[in-house]
């Protein structure tokens, strides 16, 4: 999401308010940046979970840690970045556990995340810890995810 937040180009603004006329006959609207609007917001929000399928389970062959990590590359970027995909796990109950984990955290907490996208510097620390309870233990995050 905030990689898609950061690519939205800032000039572009959005046109909200209420419809109704004022007593004067005119209707009050304001511009807001697009990036941060909430209707933007929701868009993106809408199609994240459809992005999990560019993730998948790696095991680090050093430390044999498992964790899902990115293997696409991302709109815009070559295909010399490709990671090792021998280290990626892409069958299994673990293909799809993380898109089924977005979907549900999404439907759960959407209101939630909004909120937060439209006013938080640190979204990522702040829904895993403070809104959702996620993430109790002193674990670090990925800030891909």
């Amino acid at each position: 999401m905030t990689f898609s937040i950061r690519k939205t180009d800032p000039k572009k603004t959005i046109t909200v308010g209420s419809f109704r006329l004022s007593p004067d006959g005119t209707m009050q609207d304001k511009k807001v940046p697009l990036a941060r609007s909430e209707l933007h917001l929701s868009e993106l929000l809408d199609g994240v979970c459809d992005k999990m399928n560019d993730y998948a389970l790696h095991k680090d062959p050093d430390t044999q840690e498992s964790s899902y990590r990115r293997f696409a590359p991302r709109d815009g970027q070559g295909m010399g970045d490709l990671p090792d995909f021998s280290h990626f796990q892409f069958q299994g109950p673990e293909a799809n556990a993380l898109k089924f984990a977005c979907e549900t955290i999404r439907e759960e907490l959407e209101d939630d995340i909004i909120a937060l996208l439209k006013e938080s510097s640190d979204v990522e620390q702040e829904l895993c810890r403070g809104v959702s309870g996620y993430c109790v233990d002193g674990g670090h995050g990925n800030e891909e995810l």
